[in-house]
């Protein structure tokens, strides 16, 4: 009986460890940042510092309640899918199932794995358009002020050339207004 029992060990550590190298090998995809780090710590099975990290990053997106809004249901369905992984992961007496059943709860881990995957891209999108609309409004406030500085100036040196030219300015301006008038007919 020692016999059955060391081998379905082995089978037991050999099954984790090929799901562990599937994870690891789909970690793939997201820029080395928190979602990254957040795969390859569920890929190790450190779920607790992974749920950690989701929790940090829920923190931080509380100072941008724009973002925090949008990015909150996504988060909580992270923490969520991180603990179905890790309660799939460490389903008792594994080994005893059927192989079927196996490779279905093998299944059932990378599917929650690349939904997760998933979720921490759509996040990763929702701070890039953030970041963006962010740069935007502050080119809009650069132009403003550009734009607001040229009037003022403009309008110094109107009222400095009429300040030192006086009487000429209002004659061009009355011949300019009687033209236009006698184009147009009025």
């Amino acid at each position: 009986m020692g016999a059955i029992e060391k081998l379905k060990e082995i089978m037991e550590e050999e099954g984790m460890n090929s799901l562990e190298e599937d994870m690891n090998a789909r970690v793939t995809g997201l820029a080395f940042g928190l979602g990254h780090t957040i795969l390859t710590l569920v890929a190790q099975s450190r779920f607790d510092m992974a749920i950690g990290e989701i929790d940090n990053l829920k923190k931080a997106h509380k100072e941008l309640p724009i973002l925090f809004r949008k990015s909150e249901r996504f988060l909580s369905h992270c923490k969520e899918l991180v603990q179905a992984i890790k309660m799939k992961k460490s389903f008792p007496n594994i080994s005893t199932l059927p192989l079927s059943k196996q490779e279905e709860m093998h299944d059932r881990i990378m599917d929650h794995f690349e939904e997760l995957k998933s979720s921490l891209k759509k996040i990763d999108r929702m701070e890039a358009d953030i970041r963006v609309q962010d740069a935007r409004s502050s080119l809009w406030v650069v132009r403003t002020f550009a734009i607001c500085t040229c009037v003022v100036v403009a309008f110094a040196i109107a009222l400095e050339a009429h300040r030192t030219m006086g009487k000429p300015v209002r004659v061009i301006l009355e011949d300019l207004s009687k033209m236009v008038f006698n184009l147009f007919g009025l």
